[in-house]
């Protein structure tokens, strides 16, 4: 008789094992995340900020940032929001030194709330000199099912001019 109810407890206890299991796959499945897609869907987002940025178009190049994104420059204060970044970017681009710009995605990581995207950029005057290349780090979260730029930080390759020499008192 012990035989009996063992042989049932462990035929019991297999059966509840499996059907957890089978349980947790399929909630799995139907809440799994599909890095290619959000990959595929950054890059598009991402011609969309070089158009922008070729086009001289500062209020279509910060819509590719949240409401509440920082840009992170170097030698500069952060500049927080997208109207900031759109002010920033305009003044940039009146300056008319920007040149042709580029940009190369070189790495992702993340999940479906927040996507770390590594990248290389250049500018090139019209006659394809290079004016400034370099990296960044973009952060990258949905708003309003959209996946938009949280966070930029970049930097150039480029060494810094050497400062200007003392003044010469007379």
């Amino acid at each position: 008789m012990k035989k009996i109810y063992l042989v049932a407890i462990l035929i019991a206890s297999i059966a509840f094992t499996v059907g957890c299991k089978k349980s947790s796959v399929g909630l799995a499945d139907d809440t799994s995340f599909d890095m290619e897609a959000a990959k595929k869907e950054i890059e598009t987002r991402n011609a969309v900020y070089v158009n922008s940025m070729n086009r001289q178009d500062s209020i279509s190049l910060a819509d590719c940032y949240t409401e509440s994104a920082k840009f992170m420059q170097p030698n500069g204060e952060s500049v927080v929001g997208r109207e900031h970044i759109q002010k920033l970017f305009s003044l940039w681009m009146r300056s008319g030194s920007m040149g042709k710009f580029a940009l190369e995605n070189i790495d992702f990581w993340g999940d479906e709330n927040m996507l770390a995207v590594e990248n290389k950029w250049t500018f090139t005057a019209a006659d394809g000199k290079l004016l400034d290349s370099g990296k960044s780090l973009e952060l990258w979260k949905k708003e309003n099912d959209t996946w938009k730029i949280f966070r930029d930080c970049y930097n150039s390759n480029l060494p810094l001019p050497p400062p200007p020499p003392p003044a010469i008192k007379k």
